[in-house]
């Protein structure tokens, strides 16, 4: 497998904004919820078994949704 192969499959600027921003939230949600709530909705032994994937997922979308901003903000492209 070249390496244009693999670039093409990870580029990010074909994912849209809007995916980037909600997947920010929804990790951010799950990350930063204080457990009682994550055990009333059941979800507190899916957030331990994956903690690790959620913080990184949070902070990598983060960081996209801040590149993102930015870029836009000092005459980027707009975000889709």
């Amino acid at each position: 497998m070249s390496l244009d192969v693999v670039s093409r499959l990870f580029d990010v600027h074909k994912v849209p904004f809007k995916v980037i921003a909600w997947v920010t939230v929804v990790s951010g949600a799950f990350a930063l919820a204080p457990p009682t709530l994550l055990a009333r909705l059941g979800l507190d032994g899916l957030v331990k078994t994956y903690a690790p994937y959620v913080g990184v997922t949070f902070v990598a979308s983060g960081a996209l949704v801040l590149i993102n901003a930015f870029g836009w903000l000092f005459g980027g492209p707009l975000p889709r």
